[in-house]
């Protein structure tokens, strides 16, 4: 096997917008920028691919990206449906949230020591290992608090409430 060596061609970050979106939305959005960025360089790279691996700190946007679109609500769904189109599911994983090289461009690192961060220019140093040093896929087991945002799901079924009131002739307003 060779050596490999990981480098940050490209990287993008965005300001979290006005309209108050919650953390897990804004994570899907971070997974969605991502697959545009990896479907963009895969354009504009004159070299063969042979495997692409997408990351995400996020369990609860993992669980979304790797399940069927139906089932969630507009918001959740029209951006897990682009992210399916540009990338593959299956080659999204997990990884601890301490090692996300991509949080040094959200948390306020300043320039000098950004350009400085060895984790951002090169990844985790497990990243340049064998592939079996890497994090293990697994199924992802979300936390009850994770479970309780999965609040995007469609509903599957349509409540209808009707109000009756029964009256006599005794309670009538009307001449009887």
């Amino acid at each position: 096997m060779g050596s490999s060596s990981v480098v940050n061609v490209a990287s993008k970050s965005r300001i979290a917008p006005l309209k108050k979106l919650s953390v897990r939305r804004l994570e899907l959005m971070g997974a969605l920028i991502g697959a545009r960025l990896v479907s963009y360089d895969k354009e504009v790279m004159e070299l063969e691919i042979d495997a692409v691996h997408c990351w995400t700190d996020s369990k609860v946007a993992l669980a979304w990206i790797c399940s069927a679109t139906k089932q969630w609500k507009p918001f959740v769904k029209n951006r897990v449906e682009e992210i399916q189109s540009l990338t593959e599911p299956n080659s999204w994983r997990h990884y601890p949230g301490r090692e996300n090289p991509a949080d040094h461009a959200t948390r306020g690192l300043a320039l000098c020591k950004l350009v400085k961060a060895r984790q951002w220019w090169n990844g985790p140093i497990w990243l340049e290992s064998n592939e079996d040093a890497w994090p293990l896929r697994q199924v992802i087991r979300l936390t009850e608090r994770e479970r309780s945002t999965l609040n995007e799901r469609r509903c599957s079924h349509k409540e209808i409430q009707v109000n009756v009131a029964l009256t006599t002739d005794e309670d009538s307003l009307g001449p009887a």
